[in-house]
C-alpha cells in the first residue's frame, strides 16, 4: 500500500481498515480526498498507546509532526543569518503560517495557540500543536535521521520484516551492518 499516493489513508475513509499510522502530514490528505469523511467527525487521532510496564516517557515524540527548515552550521555566519531572515520574512510570515493552518498543517512557529481557535481544524491542530510543544523529547524519524543509504536500507528491512520475510534479529543485524557501510 502506498502512502506517497495517499493508498494507506483511503483505506481508512473507505472503510477498509479501522486506523493507521502515520504523521500529522496526513490530515491534509484526509481533507484533499474524503473531505466529507472529515467533515462528518469521522476521523480520530491519538497519541501512541503506552506500552504497561514499558520505559521511555509515552509523553515523547517520534516523528515528523511539522515541516522543518535546518540551516547548516558549517554555512558563514552571513549566510546563516540571510538563511534565517528569509524563513522568517517569507516562509513562516503569517500569510503563511495561515495557509498552513488552512491546509490542517502545523507550521513550525512557536506562539500558535490563539491563532488555531475557531479554525475548522481547530481540534487536530490544537493536539498536534499541544503534543510537539509539550513533548520532554522529540526524536526525528529514523528514515529522516539517517544518511541516505542507511535510510534506504531503513525502509527495506521495514518492508522485509512486515512482510515476514525476515525475523527481528535479522533486521538488527541488517541495520548494524549499515554502520560499518
Amino acid at each position: 500500500v502506498s502512502a506517497d499516493a495517499g493508498a494507506d489513508a483511503a483505506l481508512v475513509h473507505t472503510g477498509q481498515a479501522a486506523m493507521l499510522l502515520q504523521g500529522s502530514w496526513v490530515y491534509g490528505t484526509f481533507k484533499q480526498d474524503a473531505p466529507d469523511f472529515v467533515a462528518e467527525g469521522n476521523l480520530g487521532f491519538l497519541n501512541f498507546p503506552a506500552v504497561d510496564g514499558g520505559s521511555g516517557d509515552p509523553a515523547n515524540v517520534v516523528g515528523n509532526p511539522a515541516n522543518y527548515w535546518s540551516v547548516s552550521a558549517d554555512a558563514d555566519p552571513e549566510v546563516q543569518e540571510l538563511a534565517i531572515q528569509y524563513l522568517n520574512e517569507f516562509n513562516l510570515n503569517q500569510d503563511m503560517v495561515d495557509s498552513f493552518l488552512a491546509m490542517g498543517a502545523i507550521p513550525a512557529v512557536e506562539g500558535l495557540e490563539e491563532s488555531l481557535v475557531g479554525l475548522d481544524d481547530e481540534d487536530f491542530l490544537a493536539f498536534a500543536y499541544d503534543m510537539v510543544l509539550n513533548a520532554p523529547h522529540f526524536q526525528l524519524s529514523w528514515d529522516q535521521a539517517l544518511a541516505p543509504a542507511p535510510a534506504q536500507e531503513l525502509l527495506n528491512n521495514l518492508s522485509r520484516i512486515f512482510l515476514g520475510e525476515i525475523q527481528p534479529d535479522e533486521f538488527v543485524s541488517n541495520m548494524n551492518a549499515t554502520l560499518d557501510a
